[in-house]
C-alpha cells in the first residue's frame, strides 16, 4: 500500500482514464473490450433504424462510421497497434446485416462490395498521423524527451 500526504492510495489492476482502461500489464485487451461492449449498443440501434428507414449502404456506412466506428476507434493512436478479431467482428456484421448476405459470406467480397477495408487500417494510419504530430511538435517537453 503506498500513501501519499497521509492518505492510502489504492493499487488497481486497471483503471479508465479518459474512456480509456489502461492495465497494469500494459495491454489494452481490457479497453478493446470496453469499447467493444459500447459499440455494440450503438450498433444495435444503428440496424434497427437501417432496417426501419431503408437506408442505402452508403449513406448507412457513413452512420457506422460516425456512431460506431468512432467508439471502435476511440484513441486508437495509444492502443490500436494490433489487429483485433472483436472489433473486425463488430465491423463485418454491419457490413454483411445491410448487405442482407449470409455470416458466411467472404469477408473480401463484402469489404469489396462495399468499397470498405478493415478498420485496423484506419487506426494504422491515426498512428502514423499521431506520430508525425509528435515529432513536429514545438512543445519544447516532447522536443527532449
Amino acid at each position: 500500500m503506498f500513501t501519499h500526504k497521509g492518505n492510502s492510495i489504492e493499487v488497481v489492476n486497471d483503471f479508465n482514464y479518459l474512456g480509456t482502461v489502461f492495465n497494469y500489464t500494459g495491454t489494452f485487451a481490457l479497453n478493446q473490450e470496453h469499447l467493444v461492449g459500447k459499440s455494440l449498443k450503438a450498433l444495435n440501434v444503428l440496424l434497427i433504424n437501417c432496417k426501419k428507414h431503408k437506408l442505402k449502404p452508403k449513406l448507412a456506412c457513413q452512420l457506422f462510421d460516425a456512431f460506431v466506428g468512432s467508439i471502435l476507434g476511440y484513441s486508437s493512436e495509444i492502443w490500436g497497434h494490433g489487429k483485433s478479431k472483436e472489433i473486425e467482428r463488430i465491423h463485418l456484421k454491419f457490413c454483411k446485416s445491410i448487405l442482407n448476405v449470409r455470416t458466411s459470406t467472404s469477408n473480401v467480397g463484402v469489404y469489396g462490395e462495399l468499397g470498405r477495408y478493415p478498420l485496423y487500417i484506419a487506426r494504422y494510419i491515426k498512428i502514423m498521423k499521431y506520430w508525425f504530430k509528435l515529432v513536429r511538435t514545438d512543445n519544447i517537453l516532447l522536443n527532449y524527451v
